[in-house]
């Protein structure tokens, strides 16, 4: 009698579905109230309809990408489904031990959760469909760029955090369905933030009676956000904004990759697709005048994202570098020289190569900060045959460390660990830890010179 029932139930559920994805196909503006949405999607289609589908439909997650739920108690999710993955991370276990030069450079908990993995309120509605793209530091905030794979593709997006206590504020909805590859602050006296647009565009219909187009082969656009409208949508208190994007550079180059330096804004390509080099590249516009005073700089293949940052009266070059979501991602430190006669000149030779967790994206300096961010949480490849390596974070490593190889450490307070470095690693009711290989102490000093946490060095 009970098999009876349970399956009555998902006969019933199969019905229902059906009926709500054949209804959603006609009236898809419709918006379903809490009844449908959590409760019965929540409880009944979970839980009655357990059998596995033979035909690999997926029809919870179809309903969820045909209607985007609209109702505004669904915030945009700050939660960390691949929590483990840090701590075996910073533990260097199994399939992590490949990146204990990564951990032997981290901020152990400066890291910056990646919101919106399970949920992104865009206002008119929400989805779990956003994949995080780019990453930069704009004065207060940290931004993370995502884009849309549902199909019919929503809006683009940009989460905002407060970059001192690392706190998720707001998602801004831009007006743009693009890949959004990309983000970098003009800084202060520019005062823009640069989304990448890798949308073509006809040279014909570029500019307008408000833009100025500099070139005269420009194919794409790079977008201008006021880092002002940051602050307005900030002091809304609303999960989500909407942002309109009106002002913006015309590029040659297609827009895989930001990064900016004095005055100059670095717009890249991951795969030369018109010249048919296959290898990443870069071409720098004025960000006053939108015309082109950096010509091609050639890059390693496979970039993602790139910074250019001083660092004791040196100019450096780093590249964040993915090759798929079964193969560790790569970070590629050189030299870069700069000057009037030989323009700007990459060196032949790296720095250092450091091996990142899967399918990193974009990368940013802040300091003495190194910001990565990761796609690899996303929904849109957690059920593919990936290597399980998700980063459902932004991680936070030392330049200094980075570049010169020796570990940051991080000094005891009466042989204890401070308590804003967390607890990563410690055994439940231990109040103090040894050297271990999977954090670096300033319990005695090292023959080599060491990093502290607070950036300064000591030697």
């Amino acid at each position: 009698m009970n098999v009876l029932f349970q399956t009555a139930r998902r006969f019933v559920a199969v019905i229902m579905i059906a009926s709500a994805v054949l209804f959603s196909c006609i009236y898809p503006n419709v918006v379903y109230g809490n009844g449908i949405t959590e409760a019965f999607l929540a409880t009944e289609v979970k839980r009655s309809v357990s059998w596995e589908d033979p035909l690999g439909m997926n029809l919870f997650e179809m309903f969820l990408d045909r209607n985007q739920l609209a109702n505004p108690q669904y915030d945009t999710s700050t939660d960390s489904p691949f929590e483990s993955n840090y701590r075996q991370l910073l533990t260097g276990s199994s399939q992590w031990s490949s990146f204990r030069t990564l951990n032997r450079s981290l901020y152990k908990t400066g890291y910056y959760l990646i919101p919106g993995i399970s949920n992104t309120n865009l206002g008119e509605g929400t989805t779990s469909r956003m994949v995080p793209q780019g990453i930069c530091v704009a004065g207060q905030f940290v931004l993370i760029s995502a884009y849309n794979f549902a199909k019919p593709q929503k809006y683009s997006c940009i989460y905002v955090l407060n970059k001192n206590t690392r706190e998720y504020i707001t998602t801004l909805v831009l007006n743009i369905k693009s890949h959004v590859g990309a983000l970098t602050y003009g800084g202060g006296n520019d005062g823009n933030i640069y989304i990448a647009d890798s949308n073509h565009f006809d040279p014909e219909t570029m500019g307008s009676k408000k833009v100025k187009i500099a070139i005269d082969d420009a194919k794409y656009r790079v977008w201008k956000l006021p880092v002002s409208e940051v602050v307005k949508a900030v002091k809304t208190k609303e999960d989500s904004v909407k942002v309109k994007l009106t002002d913006y550079l015309g590029v040659s180059v297609r827009p895989s990759f930001l990064c900016s330096y004095k005055g100059t804004l670095f717009v890249g390509d991951i795969n030369n697709r018109e010249g048919g080099s296959g290898k990443s590249f870069m071409q720098g516009y004025s960000m006053e005048t939108g015309e082109i005073n950096v010509q091609r700089i050639d890059l390693d293949s496979s970039t993602q994202g790139v910074a250019i940052t001083e660092y004791k009266g040196k100019l450096y070059l780093l590249s964040s570098r993915s090759f798929g979501r079964n193969y560790p991602s790569i970070l590629t430190i050189r030299r870069i020289y700069h000057n009037r006669i030989i323009g700007w000149v990459p060196s032949f030779f790296t720095v250092r190569e450091i091996a990142l967790p899967n399918m990193s994206e974009d990368v940013d300096v802040h300091g003495d900060h190194v910001l990565i961010n990761f796609e690899s949480a996303s929904k849109k490849y957690q059920k593919r045959n990936v290597t399980q390596r998700q980063m459902d974070r932004v991680i936070n490593a030392s330049l200094g460390s980075l570049i010169e190889g020796y570990p940051l450490m991080i000094p005891l307070k009466d042989n204890h660990l401070p308590e804003e470095y967390g607890t990563y690693g410690m055994s439940e009711g231990e109040t103090s830890l040894p050297m271990a290989d999977h954090f670096m102490y300033a319990v005695a000093l090292p023959k080599k010179p060491f990093r502290l946490a607070d950036g300064s060095d000591d030697r």
